[in-house]
């Protein structure tokens, strides 16, 4: 149970690479996580992750349940350092320019003052 109250920031600062495997998902609000603590992403080509990452720019699609396709993914970032970080800060650049809180705030007070 202590797991579910710290933050996944403490997580992120020790990852090299965040991998979300999932087979359904959501918006896949973890992996904006991951892009602003300026982290790698892998994450199962499907709806939700698809919206988010741009394939090989800002993070890695893999077909879901391709286990062979993820490990090669994850050998791939791990040896290609300067790759991972490029990936990594073209994430963190996505979430700063697309996702941030006052986007957000904007896109709302538009979609409501229509």
């Amino acid at each position: 149970i202590f797991w579910a109250f710290t933050s996944p920031e403490r997580y992120f600062k020790i990852a090299n690479i965040f991998v979300l495997p999932s087979v359904f998902e959501g918006l896949g609000l973890v992996i904006l996580e991951a892009f602003r603590a300026q982290i790698p992403v892998i994450a199962s080509r499907i709806e939700g992750p698809e919206e988010l990452i741009v394939d090989k720019e800002n993070g890695c699609l893999f077909e879901p349940k391709n286990f062979e396709e993820l490990a090669s993914l994850m050998l791939k970032l791990y040896e290609h350092p300067e790759k991972s970080r490029v990936i990594a800060a073209n994430g963190n650049r996505a979430f700063n320019e697309e996702f941030n809180i006052s986007k957000y705030a904007d896109s709302l007070n538009l979609l409501y003052s229509n």
